[in-house]
Parts: structure tokens; sequence; C-alpha cells
């Protein structure tokens, strides 16, 4: 049987949301425009929670039978299946919502002349716990009365209009009436992994169990876990839905499965999911526990996943929880970089407090969790008391608990010997690992002058020499309030705060470039103040220009001191406010 495309399948809860608004309509109006309020009647009258079975009656298909179970609801005519929660929910809001206007028809016609027998005719069944049984029929659409259909009730014996939408509820193709959930399993409820079968490339099962907050592998040995690709292998297999439905189980169990996932519950249960050999053009075999019939899904998948012992174990030189750092210390022949956590954010805390860059830090850290080691050669004898050390790293959580890691110099050219309080042994990283390992306090300090998010200004004063100029936000656009008030060019203005935003210095001068240049005593170029929606300063800049010397200088309330800046801000700054007038 062909799968049916995901995109092709019909909205039914939508579906039923615009029924249910039908309905409400039809009630109030009781149908056609500049009729009297009219009787209108629920075509089933049994409270809805008391549907325990449920039957679809069409011509161009065998009769669908539904139970509903503790578990939910479950088809079992023409065959047996789990249903598709979503599609029940609207079948049945849809039996419950479901009312008709009372009409007379022609008692001396067929039924066939109303749809109410033959090829168009939808016949409804529902009965309760008790035993008690109601049904409806639905015909085809009134002629003069669009979008109403001709119903029948067999239990009271009169007909009735109701809306032609309900139509499609009952009428969806087999495949929409099945549940295409592979797994019903949350991942925080999932406490071992055991995979097996000839995809893991081993023949021994591997097993990850999770031991808060990391996964570890426990066979084919023991190993740390990889949390994030561990994560992977969860999310993809947890997201599997149904594409198609063989109905054949045979046909997928004639081989061992390729793999087999097990999985324990916190609830002592367990789960699985085999996976078969291709089958059609695109499709593959996959039965679970849970089903007692196979499922199809897109060929292909499983290759995606990791699934081997090689991608599951960690490769990391270290494994912590990056949000519970908050002290670094980078130790190396030069001497030490101290990085520290504050309520406002990372800081360098060697010999004055400044602030550091959060990208930065992030970026060390990342490269420490992240980064891929092997082990060392066999005919290596690295110990670390007989190791020259050119880098130490010594990571301190908020409890005091310490992680470090320690790099040799280089052994047989490519290859740095590693040291961790991670690893029992040592471990081998590329030369190359250094590179992108920035071991210089200027990379880690941040050099941003202001300090603001662009999303959150509401004004920017630009106080020159000849005016001051002021621009205010409205929406997403701006207005030149000073010195007169006008529209203002928006990319522009933006372009002002995306610059000032980004802004960072080259250079900090020292005490005899500030006395030599007199920047103390000389009244800035341009005085730039940004706030924000409510008035209040988010920042201010003062601004000189070296014409002579070819260099511009800013100081900043944010930072102490005064510091070399690029030129290019100038570009942003207008000199006059006509500039940033908008003109069409």
């Amino acid at each position: 049987m062909a799968g049916i495309p995901m995109e092709k399948i019909k909205p039914v809860l939508l579906l039923s949301g615009i029924l249910a608004l039908l309905l409400i309509l039809l009630l109030v109006t009781g149908g056609t425009d500049g009729e009297e309020e009219r009787r209108v009647d629920p075509l089933v009258t049994m409270e809805v929670d008391s549907i325990s079975t449920l039957s679809i009656e069409t011509a161009d298909r065998p009769a669908l039978k539904f139970s509903r179970t503790e578990d939910g609801w479950v088809m079992e005519e023409p065959l047996y299946s789990l249903a598709s929660a979503e599609t029940m929910q609207s079948v049945i809001e849809t039996v419950d919502k479901l009312v008709g206007v009372p009409m007379e028809i022609d008692a001396s016609l067929p039924l066939e002349e109303f749809g109410l027998e033959g090829s168009e005719l939808i016949s409804v069944t529902v009965a309760s716990r008790d035993g008690q049984t109601e049904s409806f029929s639905l015909g085809r659409q009134i002629p003069l009365d669009v979008g109403y259909v001709y119903t029948y009730v067999a239990s009271s014996g009169n007909f009735y209009k109701a809306y032609r939408d309900a139509r499609e509820v009952f009428t969806l193709p087999l495949e929409e009436y099945r549940d295409r959930t592979v797994l019903n399993l949350s991942i925080s409820s999932i406490e071992k992994i055991k995979l097996s079968g000839a995809l893991t490339g081993n023949t021994s099962p591997v097993i990850v169990e999770k031991q808060p907050p990391w996964w570890e592998l426990s066979s084919p040995k023991a190993a740390p876990g990889n949390n994030g690709e561990v994560k992977k292998l969860l999310e993809g297999i947890l997201s599997l839905r149904a594409s198609d439905f063989p109905d054949s189980r045979e046909d997928a169990l004639q081989a061992e499965p390729q793999l087999r996932v097990e999985f324990s519950i916190s609830d002592g249960s367990t789960e699985a999911v085999s996976f078969f050999d291709s089958y059609g053009e695109d499709l593959q075999y996959i039965t679970t526990d849970r089903i007692p019939y196979a499922l199809g899904i897109p060929r292909g998948v499983v290759n995606n996943l990791p699934i081997s012992y090689d991608q599951l174990r960690s490769r990391a030189a270290l494994r912590f929880d990056p949000d519970a750092i908050h002290e670094i210390i980078i130790s190396t022949d030069s001497g030490d970089i101290g990085l520290k956590k504050e309520q406002s954010g990372w800081h360098l805390s060697n010999e004055q407090d400044i602030p550091a860059d959060d990208a930065a830090v992030r970026q060390l850290i990342n490269l420490l969790t992240l980064t891929d080691v092997e082990e060392l050669p066999e005919n290596l004898d690295v110990q670390k008391n007989n190791t020259a050390i050119q880098l130490q790293v010594t990571l301190t959580e908020d409890d005091g608990t310490q992680h470090w890691v320690e790099l040799g110099k280089a052994v047989k050219g490519e290859v740095l010997p590693g040291f961790s309080s991670f690893r029992d042994r040592p471990f081998a990283v590329s030369a190359d690992f250094l590179e992108g390992f920035q071991i210089d306090a200027d990379y880690f300090e941040d050099r941003h002058l202001l300090s603001f998010e662009s999303r959150t200004v509401g004004s920017v004063e630009i106080l020159g020499k000849n005016e001051t100029i002021i621009l205010e936000k409205s929406g997403s656009d701006w207005l030149l309030t000073e010195p007169e008030r006008s529209a203002a060019d928006s990319p522009k203005s933006w372009g002002l705060v995306f610059a000032l935003e980004k802004l960072v210095y080259t250079r900090k001068l020292s005490a005899d470039e500030i006395a030599r240049t007199g920047l103390s005593s000389e009244k800035p170029d341009y005085r730039i103040k940004v706030r924000d929606s409510e008035g209040k300063e988010q920042g201010s800049l003062d601004v000189w220009i070296d014409e002579g010397g070819g260099k511009v200088y800013a100081s900043s309330k944010n930072r102490d001191g005064f510091f070399v800046i690029d030129s290019e801000i100038l570009e942003r700054i207008p000199q006059d406010h006509t500039e940033l007038i908008y003109r069409r």
C-alpha cells in the first residue's frame, strides 16, 4: 500500500473548529436569511463521554468501527489499528456538536433522490457502555440551500438539514484514522537505552544509562557518554511518524532486524522499536512492541542517527555543566589569565576588574567540552610527571568543584599529550588545537564602549558643535524631533544605532598619550546619548576627531579612560540634521 504524503493530510482539527462555528451560527440564524428563529435538534443526544463505540459506513469502503479503551481509541474494523487521537477527537466533537433543522421532504420520492440511500450515503452509529445506540445518516447537498445536506435520524424518523462540512470528517482516507505515532514516550522518562543489530557495528549490545546529569555507556565497555549525541538519538527515534501502513508483519520479520532499540522507562516498563529491510522505492519496515503490526517510515532515517558505540561515547577533554562554572584560570609559561563570572557577566580578574567578552568565554568553554580527543598511540609512554606542560585550564563551579585539563608539548610531530580531571588515562589532541585556543588576555577583554541592545533603544541624542539632533523611535521607524520635526530616514537611523551598539575600541590610551592629546580638557566634537523608550539613559559616548593625526578618540561612562576607535563610525554620525530627513 503506497504511503500518503503528510502534506496531503487534511487538517481535521481545523475542520472541526470551523464546523463548530458554523453550528453556532445555525443555532442563531436557523438557516436561510430572513427566516424566523427555528428549532434545531442535536442529531445525537448521548453524552459524548459515554460513547464507547462508533462506526462509520460509506459506499466506497468497508465500514469503520472504533472502540474506546483506557489508552485511547482503537480501530477494530476493517482491520485492527491504534486510532489517531487527533482525528478521533475531531470525529467525536463533530458527533457531539452536530445539529439539524427539521424539514419536510417529498415522501413519494425514493430516498436515493436525497442521497440517503446509495453511493452518497454516510451512516454514523454510536453506542454507550450500557448498550444504548443512536445513529444518523448524511445525504447529498440540498439544491437550493447551499452548504446543507439532507439528514435522517432513524430513531425519530425525522428529516433535517445539517451543515455539509460534517461529511468531510467521516470520509477521510482510511490511513488518516490510524495512529502514526511510533513510540509514545518522553525523553525525561527514559532511564536506559539498549541498541543491538548489525547497524550498530558491534557484536555486543550498546547500552547507555542515565546517571544525571549525564549519560554513561556500560556496554560493550564502560565509557562516558556524549549527552548531545544521546539527545540526538532520542529525539530522532521519538519523533518518528509512520508514513505508510503495510499491514504485513510477516514480511518485516523474515530476517533479524538491522537495528533494535529498547528503552527502559522510569516506571519499570520497557518499549522497543525494530528497523528492518526497505520495501518499495523509499520506505522501510519497522515494528514496535506496542503495536501488533508493521509500520513504514522513510528509508534512511537511521543513517542520520548516532547508534554506534563510538558515536555515543564522549570524546571531550572535559565534561561539566557550562552554566555552573563561575571561574576560569588559564595558565601558560607567560603567565595566568583569570576570568570570573559576576552578576553582570564575565570579567577579567587579573590586574583590574574589566568586562570580558561573554562570546569569547563561551567559545573557550565550548572548545573544552566539544573537542574530540583520541587515545594516545600505544608506543608512546607519556605520564604527567615526565611531560612538559605548556597549557593548563582550571574551571571552578559554584559549589567549589574543579575541573582541569593540561596539555603537554608536542610529541611525535603533530600530537599533543593531554591530561584532565575527566579522563583516567592520558589522551592526544591535534597540535592545531592550540590555534583555536586563545591564550591572550586581550582576546577575552570586552572592548565595547556602549552596553545596550538596539531593540530597546527609544531615542538617540547627538550634541554636535553646531546643533543638537534628537531621533525618536516610532514603532520600527524613526522621527527627527530636534532641531526640527520631520520623518527621519529609518535605514540611516538604524545604521547609526547598530554602529553604536557594535562599537569597540582598538587601543586604550596611556596617561602620557592623554596628556599629549589634551582630551581630558578639550570639548568633544560629538556627545552621543542613547536612551530607552522610557527616557532612561543606556549609554553616553564622547567623540574627538584628530584630523591632523588621522585618529578618532572616544570615552564612555561605561569604561574608564580614553580610547582609539575606528574612523568608520564617522560615516554613521550625521554632521547636519538634514542628512537624516526622510526624502521621498
